[in-house]
């Protein structure tokens, strides 16, 4: 009978090419995008909000939130929207390159993005098509968030 050992005890067991550092996981691989695909409707309605006079889209969005066409409100509110998701962005990219603090920002911004997507969803009649994309960018998102606290990617994190 033949023993081979496998690896030392708390070593990943996939390395790069180089031999030096861990290659990254898959899961983060694919966690990223679906990460980044929450703060796409943010960044949408951001431009929107800011670029295009409100009687140009607010008859695909509602009435919500309720302002005047002339306030400043909407403007305010897309830059607001666009500072967060830039904020979230930043932080999603300093997560993949393994800074652990990152990931808890993006968790945390993750949540707080999908809580204001199902009430800005939920606030108005409901439209299918809408909660149709918004069901599908908290799915996303979730699923995101759950590839990127696999085992594999906490070893990977933890060895930076």
């Amino acid at each position: 009978m033949v023993t081979v050992r496998a690896d030392q005890l708390g070593q990943p067991l996939v390395r790069a090419r180089s031999g030096r550092q861990s290659a990254r996981p898959v899961a983060l691989r694919v966690g990223f995008p679906l990460l980044l695909v929450s703060a796409l409707p943010f960044v949408a309605l951001g431009v929107a909000a800011v670029a295009l006079p409100v009687h140009r889209w607010a008859r695909y969005t509602g009435p919500w939130p309720r302002m005047s066409d002339g306030m400043t409100g909407y403007p305010l509110l897309g830059l607001g929207l666009l500072l967060l998701a830039g904020v979230y962005l930043v932080l999603a990219v300093l997560a993949y390159q393994r800074r652990g603090w990152a990931r808890i920002a993006v968790v945390t911004l993750t949540a707080v993005f999908d809580v204001a997507l199902v009430m800005v969803l939920l606030a108005d009649t409901p439209r299918a098509g809408w909660l149709v994309f918004g069901a599908a960018v908290v799915l996303c998102s979730l699923a995101g968030v759950v590839l990127c606290y696999q085992p594999e990617v906490d070893l990977y994190v933890g060895e930076a």
